[in-house]
């Protein structure tokens, strides 16, 4: 798993939001290319385009539901049902 971190300017469409989608293999390679880099600069021409097709490969995904399958541990399937609604929607699925 890789995390990359953009200035809110860049991604103004998803200000406070959290989602899932699904990686493109352009956008896969593309991320693993800018985690190469410590930090990717706007001065250099290559990595402001590195960002902008990120950026772009980003706002055109769509997301998709998170579904967490039931959990078969007894345990952990205690706790599921009573924080289930919490996170705006049931997020157990059988």
């Amino acid at each position: 798993m890789r995390t990359l971190y953009f200035l809110p300017k860049l991604c103004r469409a998803f200000r406070g939001k959290c989602f899932v989608i699904n990686v493109s293999s352009l956008l896969r390679e593309l991320i693993l290319h800018a985690c190469k880099f410590e930090k990717l600069k706007k001065r250099t021409a290559e990595e402001r385009r590195i960002v902008g097709i990120i950026v772009d490969q980003l706002r055109s995904v769509e997301s998709v539901p998170l579904q967490l399958p039931h959990p078969s541990d007894f345990a952990c399937r205690s706790c599921g049902p009573q924080n289930a609604g919490k996170a705006g929607r049931g997020l157990w699925r059988k």
